[in-house]
């Protein structure tokens, strides 16, 4: 799925905080336009905002109301939105990188944009206007929400419904016809709801605001143990339903690896600037942004984050997004946009993730009878990215222990094809292009409650790589959620196929990761 999104939205904010009698942003310094390169780790980022400028209208070269948030669906295609213009919105899109961009035109002006392909996606804009489009070309107005300003949206990358936030509200969005589209709103938490990420699902979602709230199953919990730390959180990402970030004022960095309890990070920036936003590239790598053009990056997990592009900007980065590992792109104040360009890296990473037990009442099929059960929930996917070449012959397998009964399973992308012999179930896709995210949602009961472990057998083979776990356990209330025997156990067998070394270590959480280089060399 997978989108790897990334929103603002303090940025966002800034918009509604004068309908609410709020402070008006300080202006800050002017773009540092056509700035030498910044070298990163690995890469290196750009400043490109002359060439948006040139067909952007003249106001985005200011420190509030101009550019908002950003989308790309792939290393060379994105979308910009714009929040000033006096009578009417802009989007700012670009097929080549960036050199060049086109203006699309929207009723009123944008804060938040989500694409779920090239396509079709979604835009919101100021007093709840919301717009769609279906050739990623011209955008219809298609509802009038809640008379505040859309400070995110999000399209899970797998079922029907995206989501957008206004105040403390999430409403879900479907369809494309006037009045029809915002189908469900919910009121999540007494402040503003500034971001969300819904990683894989339309069932499972996060959203940040003055601590970090999880929906399942249209439900929502406060159930994330560490996230109220007195910080307001501006961005949010989830690489997966266990590993994420989210970012807020005073330059805090909180991170889980189990999709419930958070941690703080150690930010290296000694001036405690406020960071906007911040995108999962997986469960190792992040990047956020800030105020003063500050960039973070992170490539262990959050263990240590680096400060990158010292003195390319000093405007404030309210959005960032990364389409791949290697490209990626940010916008802020007075018209700033910077772009990411880092060395072409193949990687693959794979995970099995649980969903805690529950009872539901299902019909007996022998007597007709209702009859409660214990539901197991789990998730597969297998995330891909290489620039140069699509993964082919992908398998995903998993074998049921024999405690569990299977009932059904939803997989997407389009194009996989499910198979169950017995225990064992298989999905299959011929070609998964790059940043493509290959999932399966598992239905299962327990014939019996278990008591103590039980084991079973995972493997995942993407054509010529191939990773197996064997002989696995989870704790017996959590089944069938993957541990490993030890924090550093060795999980594939390092060896040559087509000049690609494979070596993959176990973590001490769910997720088996696999990073490829070429030549055996990094």
């Amino acid at each position: 799925m997978m989108k790897m999104k990334m929103n603002a939205k303090t940025r966002k904010l800034a918009l509604l905080l004068p309908l609410l009698g709020g402070l008006i942003l300080l202006a800050g310094m002017f773009a540092l336009l056509n700035a030498l390169p910044a070298a990163a780790q690995g890469g290196e980022w750009t400043d490109i905002s002359a060439n948006l400028m040139t067909v952007a209208d003249p106001c985005n070269n200011t420190d509030t109301g101009g550019l908002t948030d950003l989308f790309f669906v792939s290393p060379s295609e994105g979308w910009v939105t714009s929040g000033c213009s006096s009578d009417h919105g802009e989007v700012y899109h670009t097929t080549d990188g960036g050199q060049t961009w086109e203006v699309q035109r929207t009723e009123w002006q944008n804060t938040a944009i989500h694409m779920r392909d090239a396509q079709n996606g979604y835009v919101g804009g100021r007093n709840g206007w919301l717009y769609a489009t279906t050739d990623g070309a011209t955008w219809t107005t298609v509802d009038r929400g809640l008379n505040f300003d859309v400070l995110d949206i999000e399209c899970p990358p797998t079922g029907n419904r995206c989501y957008e936030s206004i105040l403390a509200d999430v409403c879900a969005l479907e369809g494309i016809t006037w009045g029809e589209v915002i189908t469900a709103c919910q009121t999540v938490a007494g402040a503003n709801v500034s971001a969300l990420s819904a990683p894989l699902f339309d069932s499972e979602m996060w959203a940040a605001g003055d601590q970090i709230r999880h929906y399942l199953d249209g439900v929502w919990y406060d159930d994330q143990s560490g996230s109220a730390t007195g910080e307001y959180l501006n961005g949010l990402d989830m690489a997966d339903s266990s590993h994420g970030w989210a970012v807020g004022a005073a330059g805090s960095i909180l991170h889980t690896a189990d999709g419930q309890h958070w941690a703080a990070q150690t930010n290296p920036d000694t001036q405690d600037r406020a960071l906007y936003a911040v995108q999962a590239l997986d469960a190792d790598e992040a990047w956020a942004v800030g105020a003063g053009g500050l960039i973070l990056h992170t490539t262990d997990g959050g263990q240590t984050w680096a400060i990158e592009a010292i003195g390319l900007t000093a405007n404030r980065l309210d959005a960032v997004h990364f389409p791949s590992h290697s490209v990626g792109y940010a916008i802020g104040a007075n018209g700033t946009l910077l772009k990411y360009t880092g060395p072409s890296q193949a990687s693959a990473s794979a995970s099995k993730v649980a969903l805690p037990p529950r009872l539901v009442v299902e019909t007996d099929p022998a007597t007709g009878d209702p009859q409660s059960v214990l539901q197991q929930r789990y998730l597969l996917f297998f995330r891909y990215t290489d620039p140069d070449q699509p993964a082919l012959n992908v398998t995903i397998s998993d074998t049921l222990p024999a405690e569990l009964t299977f009932r059904q399973e939803m997989h997407a992308p389009e194009g996989v094809t499910f198979q169950q012999q017995g225990q064992r179930l298989t999905w299959q896709a011929d070609s998964l292009p790059e940043n493509t995210v290959m999932q399966a949602m598992v239905y299962a009961t327990f014939d019996t409650v278990p008591n103590g472990p039980v084991t079973n057998t995972a493997a995942f083979d993407a054509g010529a790589w191939h990773f197996r776990r064997a002989d696995a356990t989870w704790p017996a209330l959590f089944p069938p959620l993957l541990t490993t025997p030890s924090r550093n156990g060795e999980i594939c067998t390092a060896g040559q196929t087509g000049g690609v070394q494979i070596q993959g270590m176990a973590r001490s959480d769910v997720d088996v990761f696999v990073r490829l280089y070429e030549n055996g060399t990094e």
